[in-house]
């Protein structure tokens, strides 16, 4: 008879290292090194049938919830030491009981008194009225946090309003996340209240600073995502005027504040600021320079601070503490207990001057001597400790004393730097006695910050390198299905989070290794990011669904999957990176090679749209038409009067790039009598920009070509007002280019161009556009040159040029009439030779682009140039190019064009003494026009005429 099966099971705890592959076939596996494994071999070895041994170390982590007999100690085969054993009798049931939280005493403060110093003369400076911005600079754990507490216990009792500010690694991407965290804690908001309840929370809250008006209410409840329809109902605005609206909102609030009393404004961890907090913080910045207002901003090095430098702020870059300060915060953090000086000689080695590192070292240290008898360490014995030599190995370290601890560290880590009870309940496997001691646990041991009590507490690592610690202690494993947990829990506790953190939701799922739920949720998020005029978010959170997108396998649905991630990524990489980045040409043509495997007309439309906007703004006039050409073709079969819209603006753009403007015009006109703004509104995000109000800027410069002056000012108007009305900055940015800059520069009517720069400067004001930035020092060039033209702002606007073809990498569009204007100027100057010079570029570029419809202007300026150049040869030279820009103008229907270069051959003929010749070539032109006689080209042309007559 076989004998019945039996199992004897060694367990021991420690670190190993995972070695090659050994074994061959079905019995290969990796090799486990280290005294670990083989101390459990040993044990095994001892341990008698169906028993479990274990040695100390897991003993002790494991005691909560098991009962051990112990078998006292053991000399093990190739174990040094002695070895405490112990048999596992069975599970014990957990008794211990939920303490009520408690903070543990600050982190000494030392080594610091010039700082604090520093810090106490801006707070008197910002208590008298001139506001401060204090720059915490300094790597992790170096004590810029401990420093921004130190003051705030200062001045504690002092009359002033506290702001805290928390940044964090995973909302990089999400807009405004550390104003929107900070205003939940301090209107107390509780998930499940009634609305009601929330507003009222809310109203309490921006009344302390007069911030409690209807639209006030309004945009700030939507920013916590409260619904206001009835009390409080939102203004119909863009998103762009929203998000600027909702800033000048909560800018206000600390203006408010400030009224009443000092403020100090504590904004930590601006490394992982997300791009629109960072807009709010800048105004934020420059607005208290005549405040009551302390702002202490704390940040790593690797971020650039972009107020460095201003008068009101101060950069202190916190350096690592000397030896003897090193010596002093461990003595002071061990208290009566004193360690011996090798131990102190250790830590001060180890943790290199870092007060986090020496904090964390020095406990850990006093942890390990307490389970030795307090004998080595503490009463000046000379022992060789095994003291952690990191961050890391002191959290482990301490972590390892209770299953329950590491779980709940490790699981509020995944949640990220702050995780709320509830949530982390429904995802540990622990009663909730064990993880009320656990928690408990963590706070007295300084690991987290607790607020609140049960179920509405709150928990936060104290230090972003305690979280990455717990979370790097999981196997990959666990890892992934505790994020799956999480999301899962979060959606059921949370299901408001699907609209208000998208890319939360993406993180846990990436993280779980769920890709196609994750790459979804980032498309989700990019395009939220992307409706609220957050471009820079949108890129970041798009792009890391695309890296997500590779790891999927070869399928249809990946495809779409990848297609939606690409297609969403134009209007925002046209936004930050340019219309002839790099990025947006790889996102087109990927898109278009997608459409080729998967049936997406919307996508092809979409694509094909950016692959025009890039060859026109890279000056590939011809090419732009082909592919223009291509999409009216489908368009016209596609039953969709919106992308038939689409279609018309397009050609009838590339149409008027080529100098076909008549035909321009009439597909210009048919487009916008299709479009209806109810039922094509949503056009605007489809294809980057908005149909109407750009087709109706370039109506505008059409018309003006054309020879309808009056008519092309108002249709300039009103394509600039509807742009500035709709508050989307992808359309806003040509309009304002070919419906304000070009049409009003035409007709030299300063008083519009500077207006139009005014818009100009507002939108780089609110975004980073290095080319916006080179058009608004051009156009605040060009205004100067309208009212006194000088070589300084010649040689300012040839600058310009250069900058603008450095900012799009190349020749761009309306780089042809960039040059006339550059030559113009020189000409009015009496520099004849450098304009002939920048002319030649001109009619380079126009020839080589195909961009045709300022090829009349650069024959008629480059008569000019040669005729102020002098001499008989030069003359006749002169009257060939103007006999040209009279042709080439004749031929494309630009009658202000066509006006223009015949008032300039009339007076070169006039001063050759050939009177009727210039008549005759003039006054046909004046007489077709009907309107715009008080524009600067008909006045000189009448003037001209009176004269020959």
């Amino acid at each position: 008879e076989a004998e019945p099966l039996a199992v004897r099971i060694g367990i021991a705890t420690g670190s190993v290292v995972i070695g090659d592959i050994v074994g061959e076939g079905g019995a290969q596996e990796a090799a486990v090194l280290g005294e670990t494994p083989n101390l459990a071999a040993r044990l095994q070895a001892i341990a008698e049938p169906n028993t479990v041994v274990t040695a100390q170390t897991t003993h002790t982590l494991a005691s909560g919830l098991f009962d051990y007999d112990a078998l006292g100690e053991h000399s093990l085969k190739g174990i040094e030491r002695a070895t405490e054993v112990w048999r596992v009798v069975g599970e014990r049931r957990a008794e211990s009981r939920f303490a009520a939280m408690h903070a543990s005493a600050l982190t000494p403060l030392v080594g610091r008194d010039e700082e604090m110093e520093m810090l106490t003369r801006r707070w008197q400076r910002a208590k008298d009225g001139a506001g401060q911005v204090v720059l915490l600079a300094g790597e992790p754990g170096i004590g810029k946090s401990r420093l921004a507490r130190t003051l705030q216990d200062t001045v504690a009792d002092e009359p002033h309003t506290r702001l805290l500010f928390q940044c964090s690694p995973h909302h990089t991407s999400s807009a405004l996340y550390p104003v929107i965290a900070q205003l939940e804690r301090a209107t107390l908001i509780e998930a499940g209240e009634p609305v009601d309840a929330k507003l009222d929370k809310l109203h309490v809250l921006l009344a302390q600073s007069g911030q409690s008006q209807d639209e006030a209410m309004a945009l700030i409840a939507a920013l916590l995502s409260i619904p206001t329809e009835e009390r409080y109902p939102l203004p119909e605005l863009t998103p762009l005027q929203q998000k600027d609206r909702t800033l000048a909102a909560l800018s206000g609030q600390l203006i408010g504040l400030a009224a009443q009393q000092p403020v100090l404004f504590i904004f930590e961890d601006a490394h992982w600021i997300d791009p629109t907090s960072l807009e709010l913080l800048e105004l934020a910045v420059e607005r208290i320079k005549d405040l009551p207002v302390l702002m202490i901003i704390t940040y790593r090095p690797e971020f650039a601070a972009p107020w460095v430098g201003g008068a009101h702020v101060s950069l202190q870059a916190l350096s690592r503490l000397a030896p003897h300060d090193c010596t002093r915060m461990v003595e002071r953090l061990t208290g009566e207990r004193t360690l011996s000086p090798e131990i102190l000689a250790q830590i001060a080695e180890r943790t290199d001057g870092v007060p986090l590192f020496i904090e964390e070292m020095t406990r850990s240290v006093l942890e390990m001597s307490a389970d030795f008898g307090d004998a080595p360490a503490v009463t000046g014995q000379s022992v060789d400790l095994a003291v952690p030599t990191s961050l890391q190995d002191a959290l482990e370290a301490r972590l390892d004393r209770s299953p329950a601890v590491r779980e709940v560290a490790q699981v509020g880590a995944a949640i990220g730097r702050e995780f709320p009870y509830d949530l982390l309940a429904r995802v540990v496997s622990l009663t909730t006695v064990e993880l009320d001691a656990a928690l408990d646990d963590l706070a007295g041991s300084g690991l987290i910050f607790a607020r609140g009590a049960p179920p509405n507490a709150s928990y936060t690592f104290k230090h972003a390198l305690i979280q990455d610690t717990g979370y790097s202690s999981m196997v990959r494993g666990t890892r992934h299905d505790t994020h799956k947990r999480i999301v899962d829990i979060l959606l059921e506790l949370r299901p408001e989070t699907a609209e208000t953190g998208p890319e939360l939701l993406a993180h846990h799922y990436t993280e779980a290794g769920l890709l196609d739920e994750a790459v979804d949720w980032w498309t989700r998020a990019g395009r939220a990011a992307a409706a609220r005029s957050a471009n820079p978010e949108a890129v970041a959170l798009l792009v890391r669904g695309l890296d997500l997108v590779a790891e999927l396998p070869v399928a249809e649905a990946r495809d779409r999957r990848e297609l939606a991630l690409q297609t969403a990524l134009f209007g925002p990489l046209i936004t930050v990176k340019g219309q002839t980045s790099p990025e947006l040409e790889a996102a087109f043509n990927r898109s278009l090679e997608l459409c080729e495997h998967v049936d997406a007309p919307t996508e092809w439309f979409r694509a094909t749209v950016s692959k025009w906007l890039f060859h026109a703004m890279s000056e590939e006039m011809t090419a732009a038409f082909e592919v223009a050409e291509t999409f009216m073709q489908r368009a016209e079969l596609a039953a969709d009067d919106g992308v038939l819209v689409v279609g018309k603006g397009m050609f009838g753009r590339s149409l008027f790039w080529l100098g076909r403007l008549p035909e321009a015009l009439e597909h210009i006109d048919q487009a916008l009598t299709t479009f209806d703004r109810e039922r094509h509104g949503h056009l605007m995000l489809d294809y980057v920009y908005d149909p109407e109000v750009t087709i109706e800027a370039y109506r505008a410069a059409t018309l003006w070509l054309l020879g309808w002056p009056d008519t092309a000012r108002e249709s300039s108007d009103r394509a600039v007002s509807q742009a500035l009305e709709l508050g989307h900055l992808a359309s806003l940015v040509p309009t304002l280019c070919w419906g304000g800059v070009f049409p009003h520069t035409m007709l030299r009517d300063i008083r519009a161009m500077r207006q139009i720069g005014k818009h100009i400067d507002f939108v780089i004001s609110q975004h980073d556009m290095p080319v916006v930035k080179v058009w608004a020092r051009m156009v605040s060039t060009l205004v100067e040159i309208s009212a006194r033209p000088t070589l300084r702002a010649a040689t300012e606007l040839g600058d310009g040029i250069s900058l603008f073809v450095k900012a799009t990498r190349g020749p761009s569009m309306l780089m042809p009439m960039l040059y006339c204007w550059l030559a113009e100027t020189y000409l009015a100057v009496c520099e004849p030779a450098q304009a002939l010079e920048a002319l030649t570029v001109g009619l380079e570029l126009t020839v080589a682009s195909e961009e045709r419809w300022s090829e009349a202007e650069i024959h008629r300026i480059r008569g000019l140039a040669l005729a102020v150049a002098g001499g008989s040869e030069a003359n006749g030279e002169a009257e060939a190019s103007m006999l040209k820009a009279l042709t080439v103008a004749k031929s494309q229907s630009a009658k202000s064009l066509e006006l223009r270069a015949a008032t300039s051959l009339a007076r070169l003929l006039r001063d050759q003494g050939r009177l009727v010749e210039a008549d005759e070539i003039l006054a046909p032109v004046y007489g077709w026009f009907t309107e715009g006689f008080g524009t600067p080209d008909l006045r000189d042309a009448k003037a001209l005429l009176d004269e020959l007559s």
